[in-house]
């Protein structure tokens, strides 16, 4: 099975395609990883080195995956963190190059925009971009509570307000909603729930919340982005 990753690249840590890419290889998928920011390490340090690519040098690399017939052979193009507008068009443009060449694949789209706890970190316009383009076109997506509520112009903690902006999502193309990082009303105590959100039912999975000491490197990073500084 061929996976196509598109999203960033840390020298130090794991996230992006530096999380993705070996527990995928682990399982044994073949993993074309595509970055679309090349990073020294994670927001979770006081510092961090690196940017996100151009657009273009994205879209050539796209581009080469194309020439040697990776599209065709692939089951999942998967996408993540993407850092900017430019960038988020050049991957709906190949998604959509894609399934002309391969209409079976599937289109995974983690629609990464903010936290509750950070607000919205994406650069300006990005939310309008997932909201619009990405997410209907996707097969399934992976956003964190926050990132829900943003893309269903919704707010509030209820299992009932999770079902109705999946079904919202749904009923403008998106093909199916896992949920992550979830404390609902009813969330017991120091948990947080993974939700499958299977209409009209949600299945819900908890485990233990674990503290995050380094939200303040975070926030000094995202604010960063934010302002147009990375």
């Amino acid at each position: 099975m061929q996976v196509i990753s598109i999203q960033s690249q840390v020298v130090h840590g794991h996230v992006g395609n530096s999380a993705a890419v070996f527990p995928m290889q682990a399982r044994g998928l073949q993993v074309a990883a595509v970055p679309t920011a090349l990073l020294s390490n994670h927001p979770h340090y006081p510092t961090m080195r690196g940017r996100i690519l151009e657009p273009e040098l994205v879209a050539d690399l796209l581009r080469g995956v194309e020439d040697r017939g990776l599209v065709e052979t692939a089951t999942v193009i998967l996408s993540g963190y993407l850092g900017s507008v430019e960038i988020a068009a050049v991957v709906a443009d190949f998604v959509e190059r894609a399934r002309q060449r391969n209409p079976e694949l599937l289109y995974v789209c983690d629609p990464v925009m903010g936290d509750d706890d950070l607000g919205v970190f994406a650069a300006v316009g990005l939310v309008e971009n997932f909201r619009d383009r990405l997410v209907p076109m996707a097969s399934l997506i992976t956003p964190n509570q926050y990132e829900l509520e943003l893309l269903a112009r919704c707010k509030g903690r209820s299992a009932e307000m999770v079902a109705e902006a999946a079904a919202a999502l749904i009923g403008r193309g998106t093909g199916g909603i896992v949920v992550t990082g979830c404390v609902l009303d009813d969330t017991a105590v120091g948990e947080v729930e993974t939700i499958l959100c299977s209409s009209p039912d949600l299945h819900r999975t908890s485990v233990s919340r674990l503290p995050d000491p380094a939200l303040r490197h975070r926030r000094s990073f995202h604010r960063l982005v934010r302002d147009g500084c990375m």
